[in-house]
């Protein structure tokens, strides 16, 4: 219940966002072409978290050249120009830090950790510290929908950030291979010789078996606990 208020709620911001009366059915296309994004970026977000216990690096190489082979042929479709190579190098340099590198990686660990509803609300907080600045720079003030839609968003992310789940749950018999902890409730198992010992923050990676379990505890939908619920 509580997620379909959560997602009623950011849905609504949305709406209201994009509301404008003076286009057909009362949005424009370029909403819809931001409401378009958002899906695919949904969809990818759930594929990713597949596919998150596996080698991070590796996995964000892989992603990297797909799309930016698919994005040149889009843009040799539409006719466009190579850029300069210094504009190619700054231009790497920032998706690089700001968004597809280190940013890809660490958001791959999230959707490890705690799962791809959860990263994707964290990562969609980062739109308010834009609106923040852009009051602060531009003197062009949206109208009030504008600050009703972030209102409702707001609260709909901080009931997403903040939610406290726990209830018994079955963990089945499962062999995977990722970075762990010896210090939580999953990890119990025994060492084969010449398994590499943990590193300065007492984790390791190597093949490992999870016996079946039941047990109630406080968790997110991590590599652990993608359970359904009734």
């Amino acid at each position: 219940m509580l997620y379909a208020l959560m997602a009623a709620l950011i849905t609504a911001s949305c709406m209201i966002l994009s509301w404008n009366p003076d286009h057909p059915f009362g949005i424009s296309i370029f909403a819809l072409g931001i409401l378009l994004t958002c899906v695919l970026w949904g969809l990818d977000n759930n594929f990713s978290r597949m596919i998150a216990g596996k080698d991070l690096i590796a996995t964000m190489m892989i992603k990297g050249l797909a799309a930016g082979l698919i994005t040149l042929g889009i843009a040799s479709l539409l006719g466009e120009s190579i850029p300069s190579i210094p504009t190619c190098c700054i231009a790497m340099a920032i998706g690089f830090l700001g968004y597809g590198g280190l940013m890809s990686v660490f958001f791959m660990m999230a959707l490890r950790g705690i799962g791809s509803a959860r990263t994707g609300a964290l990562v969609s907080t980062s739109p308010f510290f834009g609106v923040a600045v852009s009051l602060l720079r531009f003197t062009d003030l949206p109208g009030p929908t504008f600050y009703l839609s972030c209102l409702i968003m707001a609260i709909g992310a901080c009931l997403l950030i903040t939610e406290r789940h726990a209830h018994p749950h079955h963990h089945p018999l499962l062999m995977h291979t990722h970075r762990h902890r010896h210090d939580d409730l999953h990890h119990d198992h025994e060492h084969a010789d010449g398994t590499p010992g943990p590193d300065r923050r007492g984790e390791h990676c190597h093949l490992h078996t999870h016996e079946t379990t039941w047990h109630d505890h406080p968790h997110m939908p991590d590599l652990h606990h993608r359970h359904g619920h009734e």
